[in-house]
């Protein structure tokens, strides 16, 4: 089961990654749009990048040479997996689960973790899915 899991996990980030870079590539230089547009939107995030996909203008850009771990696409991905697992009964919003030894000693680490986690503490799926 576990092996499956992590097949799904790979081809996921693959087709994710397929159609982010090579379905239409886009050239734009970083250095010219670094905080594009910038002061027209308030958004509450470190680092943004709007582009048109057809034409390849930058709509909006904010910090965007700045250089931030790639954790967004991980939580989308166990977002969408999670979701597709109480969709197909495997989970359910209520079922309760306990970190590993492993899990929390990361989760405790703020180099990767914004959320912290107890060992020996059963969290309901819907309280990690919102925390993520």
């Amino acid at each position: 089961m576990r092996k499956n899991k992590v097949k799904l996990f790979s081809i996921i980030s693959l087709l994710v990654c397929i159609l982010i870079f090579w379905i239409k590539p886009i050239t734009v230089k970083a250095s010219s749009i670094n905080n594009y547009h910038q002061e027209q939107v308030e958004l509450q995030a470190k680092s943004a990048i709007a582009i048109d996909l057809d034409s390849g203008q930058v709509l909006y850009a904010k910090n965007a040479d700045k250089k931030l771990p790639v954790a967004s696409m991980s939580k989308l991905i166990t977002i969408y997996l999670t979701l597709d697992a109480i969709n197909n009964k495997k989970l359910s919003w209520n079922q309760k689960v306990k970190p590993t030894k492993q899990i929390v000693k990361i989760s405790n680490n703020p180099e990767y973790s914004g959320v912290p986690l107890k060992l020996n503490h059963a969290y309901t799926i819907r309280q990690l899915y919102e925390a993520t």
